[in-house]
């Protein structure tokens, strides 16, 4: 599918977003954790990343960098190579808080154990059409996740990626 059809969708809010059972497993594990390390109970750990990474009153230290490649690479198989920045766009008008120490530390020690368990299971998922997060158009047909992830590439590059992304959770 083009780039053009794609944006043009996306600009018409055309995009249904599906997500498996798994993953929305997966995304009330991701709150809760947010949630426990003095986060806002309806965001994710990746979405509070992107937070602090690209909003204009985000902490962008090393700290945050560090999680974001780590999570990136967690939710790759499922999401492609942005799944932090495609959290926070969707989430970007949700309540951010930011990480004294301790809460950084909480999120280190919630996110760095439990990152290659869930890197087995969304490379499983990634194995099986279906099972993770799909893609329709409104008239029912499949984008391909190839053809999102190179839509979600274009994006990053755009001024305001956020205009687009959001559309995509």
């Amino acid at each position: 599918m083009e780039q053009q059809h794609l944006q043009a969708a996306a600009e018409n809010n055309e995009i249904i977003v599906t997500y498996s059972w798994i993953m929305q497993v997966l995304l009330a594990f991701d709150q809760l954790g947010n949630a426990l390390a003095g986060g806002h109970h309806d965001s994710t750990i990746s979405a509070r990343i992107g937070f602090h990474l690209y909003d204009k009153d985000g902490d962008r230290g090393m700290f945050w960098s560090f999680l974001e490649f780590v999570v990136n690479l967690v939710f790759s198989p499922v999401d492609g190579p942005h799944h932090c920045r495609m959290a926070y766009c969707s989430d970007r008008d949700e309540e951010f808080r930011s990480a004294g120490f301790l809460a950084k530390i909480f999120l280190l020690i919630f996110v760095l154990p439990l990152s290659p368990v869930i890197l087995l299971i969304t490379s499983i998922i990634g194995l099986f059409k279906g099972v993770g997060t799909s893609y329709h158009l409104t008239d029912g047909t499949q984008i391909p996740k190839k053809d999102v992830f190179d839509f979600i590439q274009y994006c990053v590059n755009e001024t305001d990626p956020c205009s687009y992304l959001q559309k995509l959770r």
